[in-house]
């Protein structure tokens, strides 16, 4: 009998345990996110970050919360996902429509699995001075990719809007595609600035760069420290826009080289091609 009962003790401590433990382990929204509906978004594509202006959001939510209660109780949440149909470089930013007093916040989170576990970004924009990090971006590989967005009532007028999450896509492709023109005893080679004022600068150098030496601490590319470009291989050199609004060097030897650009977010993304130089 005492026996019995023991058996029955412990089995009720192990099920509240495991109970506590699986809140720990497997985060409310995540279990929650196979529940509720994932709105399938389109990701527009787009030949340059300025034209991501005037993109169409990839998930927009429909909210309307009554007021202010500052227990929790207030808010919002949406699932969505999309494709990123090739290797591209995607933006991501955020936007109220209708409410005339925008007094919410929204924390954003990028996946890419449909567990919600995989986190690829995050970002946070609205009402409150701690959301700072308004927009971001990141060098995504082809593929789907999942966003949770919790909206929060910060504030006392009542929100009747729409959350807008808006993203874009500028494929690697159209980033460094280099284009050559050749002369005797040199190749020009420029591309576009398709990233723009997101431009925090773009690197080359004269030799294959594994992708192993892609960070900001390798021995190939250059860091920016304030307004000094410091570090790096001897040989990797900066790169500028000529006239034309293009990214430009002149190679007089031949062989393979490696161009490099940077974000304002800091990632990085870099491209090996061979040139070839009249004698």
């Amino acid at each position: 009998m005492r026996k019995g009962l023991l058996k029955r003790v412990v089995a009720i401590a192990l099920a509240a345990a495991m109970t506590f433990g699986g809140e720990l382990v497997a985060p409310q929204f995540a279990q929650t996110a196979h529940a509720m509906e994932i709105v399938e978004g389109v990701l527009p594509v787009v030949n340059s970050a300025d034209e991501g202006a005037s993109v169409s959001a990839v998930f927009t939510q429909q909210i309307k919360l009554d007021d202010y209660k500052n227990d929790g109780s207030d808010v919002a949440k949406g699932y969505f996902k999309f494709n990123v149909n090739q290797d591209s470089w995607v933006h991501f930013a955020g936007s109220y429509a209708f409410s005339v007093d925008v007094c919410v916040g929204s924390d954003v989170t990028i996946y890419s699995d449909p567990s919600f576990s995989n986190k690829v970004l995050d970002y946070q924009f609205g009402y409150g001075y701690w959301r700072k990090k308004k927009e971001t971006a990141a060098f995504l590989k082809k593929g789907t990719y999942y966003g949770y967005v919790c909206t929060v009532h910060e504030n006392h007028p009542v929100f009747d809007g729409n959350m807008n999450i808006v993203a874009y896509a500028v494929p690697v492709s159209k980033i460094v595609n280099p284009k050559m023109s050749k002369k005797k005893g040199k190749t020009i080679v420029t591309f576009a600035d398709s990233l723009g004022s997101y431009t925090n600068g773009v690197q080359y150098i004269n030799k294959s760069v594994a992708k192993s030496q892609l960070g900001r601490d390798q021995s190939t590319w250059r860091k920016k420290v304030f307004s000094s470009w410091i570090g790096g291989d001897k040989k990797t050199k900066m790169m500028k826009t000529n006239s034309a609004g293009k990214y430009t060097f002149t190679a007089k030897k031949a062989g393979k080289y490696t161009a490099m650009i940077e974000d304002i977010y800091g990632n990085r993304y870099q491209r090996t091609f061979k040139v070839k130089v009249k004698k």
